[in-house]
C-alpha cells in the first residue's frame, strides 16, 4: 500500500494536501526509506566509477531524484487553490464554468465540479450580473476584487498553473480603478 500511495504523490495522481496525517507518515517513511537505499547504490557507484562524484551520479537517478521530491512535497506541500479562488479566476477572468465543463476543470485541483459550479454561480449573483457569462464590474468593488485577483494569482503559482492572464487581468483592472 505504501509503494502505490508512494508512486500515486510521484506521478501526481494524487493532491498531497488532500492525504490524511496518517498517509503522509506511511508516504514519508517510504520515502526516506528509498533515499537511504538509493544513497548506499550511488556511493557504490561512485567508488566503482574513480573521478566521478555523488552529485554526478545522483543527477543521473531518476528513483534517488524522485524520492527526493516526494520527501520534500510532503514535508513542505504546496498551497492548494480553494475552490472560492478557483472561482474568481474563473470569474475575473470572463471565463464561464457550466455543467459542461466544472467536472472538467475541478478535477485538474481535487474538487468538486458542482460545488465549483455553484461558487461560480454565487459569484456572479452578488454582482448582479447575467449568471453564466461574467460583466463588468462596478467601481465600489475595486478595491476588494483587486485584493481577492491577488490571491487567486498567488494561488495559480503555487500550484504551477499559468497565471500570466491572470496577471494582465489584473493590471487592467488596477488601471482601470
Amino acid at each position: 500500500m505504501e509503494r502505490q500511495l508512494y508512486n500515486a504523490v510521484l506521478s501526481g495522481e494524487v493532491i498531497v494536501n488532500r492525504l490524511s496525517d496518517w498517509e503522509r507518515a506511511i508516504i514519508l517513511s517510504y520515502a526516506t526509506r528509498e533515499i537511504d537505499i538509493l544513497t548506499e547504490d550511488i556511493q557504490g557507484m561512485v567508488e566503482v566509477n574513480p573521478g566521478t562524484t555523488f552529485e554526478y551520479w545522483a543527477e543521473k537517478h531518476a528513483n534517488y531524484n524522485g524520492a527526493l521530491y516526494v520527501k520534500a512535497i510532503l514535508i513542505n506541500p504546496p498551497r492548494v487553490i480553494t475552490k472560492r479562488e478557483l472561482a474568481l479566476y474563473y470569474y475575473y477572468a470572463k471565463i464561464p464554468i457550466n455543467r459542461k465543463n466544472c467536472d472538467i476543470i475541478a478535477k485538474k485541483h481535487g474538487l468538486s465540479g458542482e460545488k465549483l459550479r455553484q461558487e461560480y454561480l454565487d459569484l456572479a449573483k452578488q454582482n448582479d450580473i447575467d449568471r453564466t457569462t461574467p460583466g463588468i464590474f462596478k467601481n465600489k468593488g475595486k478595491s476588494t476584487m483587486i485584493e481577492q485577483y491577488e490571491n487567486v494569482i498567488k494561488g495559480l503559482r503555487d500550484n504551477d498553473l499559468d497565471s500570466t492572464i491572470a496577471e494582465k487581468d489584473l493590471k487592467t483592472i488596477k488601471d482601470s480603478a
